[in-house]
């Protein structure tokens, strides 16, 4: 009885261990991919603002040509 007992135990642990590792490795790819999402939303976010800068800086330098030029 002792030894069924055991089997029956050994089982069990194998398959909770089996499901606990199925479970945890759910949750880390659902944390992986939020992570990727938001490094991909500050890459995205830090290109939009060098672009910004840029534009913004060229239209400063022509802007200010051309007030030059009517004064």
């Amino acid at each position: 009885m002792k030894i069924i007992k055991f089997v029956i135990g050994t089982i069990v642990s194998i398959v909770a261990l089996a499901l606990a590792t199925k479970i945890a490795a759910f949750i880390l790819g659902i944390v992986g991919f939020t992570l990727a999402l938001v490094f991909l939303a500050l890459k995205l976010a830090l290109i939009l603002g060098i672009v910004a800068l840029i534009i913004w800086a060229v239209s400063r330098l022509l802007s200010s040509k051309s007030q030059s030029e009517t004064i």
